[in-house]
This record gives C-alpha cells, structure tokens and sequence, in this order.
C-alpha cells in the first residue's frame, strides 16, 4: 500500500486488508506498549556519566537514539566498550538492574493500549511480545503493564539465533502462535524491530513514540501512529467500503476506463482509506482538494483529474459538488 506519515513520508507495504482472515498481532515492548525510552536514556545517561563516559560530558538523546534504542545488548556492550567486552556486558547488565528500579516506579501504558487489547480479545486473535530486552525486562514490564494473562508467548531476541534488526525473533513467534505470516502484523517503535518485522515477511504499524519519524519510515512499516488511539488505527480496523463497491471497480476494469480519486480530504486521510478498501493499484491518480488552486465545491480539483473532453461518469455524494463538475454523467452516490 502507499500510506503517508504525517510527514508526508511514504511506504510501500502491503495494505492490512490482504491479512484477512487475521490470525494473530506480534508485539514489541519497550516503546511500544509502554514509553520506556526515558527510563532507558536515564540510566545510561546516569551510569555513563559516573564513569567518565564522553569525557564526562552527558550523552545526548540522539546519541541515546542512534546508538542504543531498540538494539540487543550485546551489540550496545561492543559499541560503549569495544575494547573490554566483559566490561561492557557487565556495564549493561547494571544498567538493566537500574532500568527495573526505575520501571517498578514510573512505567505507563501507551496512551489506547487498553482499547487495543479489548479489540484483540473479541477478535480472538493470538498474540505475543517480540523483544529485544532481557526476559527480565521484559517480564516485569508485561506483570505491571497488567499484560502477563494476555500474551500467548513472549519471545527474547537474545534467547534466538539472531537479535532484531534479524527476522529470527518474529518468525519464532510466529512459530510459537502456530501463525501465518499472511494472517499476521507487527506493532513496533524502533527502526530495527520495523526491519525485522518486514524481514519476517509482515507488515508494521510503526509507533512513532520517541525515534525520529523520518528514520522509522525508512524501515518501511505500513504506516505510522503516535499512539493507540491515533485515528489512522481506528480508520484500518473500522472503515468498510459501500455495498457494491467491488462491482463497480470490476465493470470499469473490464472496459479498460481510466480512474481517478478526486477528494478535499487530506493526502494522508486519502492514501489510507484508498489503501484500507485495497485500491491502491487501481486508481491511476489521487487528486487533493487543498493541493489545487481551489477546492470542491469547485471545479479544480476534477479539472485536475482529468481532461474533460470526452464524456465522463463521476460517482458523487455531495449535491455542491455534483452541480459544479463539468462535463459529465453524473451519479448519485
């Protein structure tokens, strides 16, 4: 599908709708069913700076980003340490103890998490947590995230042949649930979990929790939300198409006529639900109201679309609308 973040960025994953009959939803933890990141930046910030790290000078976010987040721990150890493994091992270990004090405290579930997991439940779909934190971590943030009765299975990146950005981790949960990767997608907040989702053959709902949103699109998920209440969520697990919809898209491909989707919705809105209703490849162009000189109730936009110099047919829902197209058969929609 072609879906745009709400930086106009793209992706070219296939749309959710090609997952039915769903099966079952992989999980990431940390960053994505709770904003762990500023517990995990502060400990490292904090134990660094008590050894002289930089210099003495604190890390910064990005450095916590592009060094740190998301990563195995082993990977972090050489890259903190490259001279003295064991040293780094056992820096990380510490760390991991701190982040646990730190997690009994302040950790919170995503904004929706709840709503997400009702939605799953009446679903009956199976589940399961894909991390690349140690069990211990991950273990007691699904206990206090009140998550332990829920997941089927909680597969460690670290218990697997290779950690994420590899695929190793997803496809052994897919092992675990006895799950299709047809019938399954990924929520995930880090480029390397995207990576390894998409590796394992699945879409990702990419959480733009804390990485920058950029990076996570060139990891290619499906498309991003801010949380689990974010209305590109709700638009992929509720919108339908109108009765007869697929009828009419298979008359006009049979004859060969040229399409169009003509809208005042934003470009974002429109790519997702034409990516929703599985018509990506159909239309040959999507014209945006706010993209033209004027839009609908004006004629701009389906001037835009095409060139009306033959008779065209233009399905349309709002009488403002229908009056102003030129040139046309029009039908009522």
């Amino acid at each position: 599908m072609t879906v745009s973040s709400e930086n106009g960025v793209s992706s070219g994953q296939s749309s959710l709708t090609g997952l039915a009959p769903l099966e079952a939803v992989l999980f990431d933890i940390d960053g994505t069913l709770c904003d762990s990141d500023p517990l995990h930046y502060y400990a490292f910030r904090e134990m660094l700076l008590e050894i002289g790290f930089n210099g003495g000078v604190p890390i910064s976010e990005e450095f916590f980003i592009d060094t740190v987040a998301g990563k195995h721990n082993d990977d972090i150890a050489l890259v903190l340490f490259p001279g003295d493994l064991e040293r780094g091992l056992k820096f990380v270990d510490d760390k991991e103890a701190m982040f646990r004090r730190l997690a009994a405290e302040q950790l919170k579930p995503l904004n929706g998490l709840d709503k997400v997991r009702k939605w799953i439940e009446n679903h009956g779909l199976k589940r399961a947590a894909v991390t690349n934190a140690p069990r211990a971590n991950a273990e007691l943030m699904i206990s206090i995230l009140g998550l332990s009765d829920f997941f089927d299975a909680v597969i460690i990146g670290g218990e697997c042949e290779h950690a994420k950005p590899h695929p190793d981790p997803y496809l052994k949960g897919l092992e675990a649930l006895k799950a299709s990767k047809d019938h399954t997608f990924v929520f995930e907040d880090s480029v390397s979990g995207i990576k390894a989702g998409v590796a394992a053959g699945m879409p990702v709902i990419g959480l733009a929790t804390r990485n920058p949103e950029n990076l996570l699109m060139e990891a290619k998920p499906a498309f991003l939300i801010k949380d689990y209440e974010d209305p590109k969520l709700l638009a992929a697990e509720q919108l339908k198409p109108l009765k007869g919809l697929d009828k009419v898209r298979k008359w006009v491909e049979n004859r060969g006529l040229k399409r169009a989707a003509v809208t005042n919705a934003p470009r974002e809105n429109a790519e997702l639900m034409i990516s929703k209703l599985g018509l990506s490849n159909f239309f040959e162009a999507v014209i945006i109201g706010g993209e033209c000189d004027h839009a609908k109730p004006h004629p701009d936009p389906y001037l835009k679309g095409f060139c009306f110099r033959d008779p065209i047919i233009l399905y349309e829902d709002k009488t403002t609308n229908i009056l102003l197209s030129p040139n046309s058969i029009t039908v009522d929609a």
